[in-house]
Formats: structure tokens, sequence, C-alpha cells
């Protein structure tokens, strides 16, 4: 039961780091796109 607890942990904490990363990368794209739009 233990093992099976720490593995939704990680599982969870997996989860909250790939949102938070998939975020900073729309942000760093959303960047990038306002950077080209003015290079136009």
């Amino acid at each position: 039961m233990k093992e099976r607890a720490q593995a939704l942990q990680l599982h969870a904490q997996g989860a909250v780091w790939e949102g938070e990363n998939r975020h900073f990368l729309k942000k760093m794209l959303n960047k990038l796109e306002s950077y080209l739009l003015i290079l136009k």
C-alpha cells in the first residue's frame, strides 16, 4: 500500500511539472510569435 501511495504521489508531481512546463513553453512560443511579428 505504501508503494502505491508513493507511486501516486510521483505521478501527481509529474503531472504538475508537466503542466508547468507546458505553460512555460506556451509563454515562450507567444514571445517568439510576437517577436517574429515585429520583424515582419
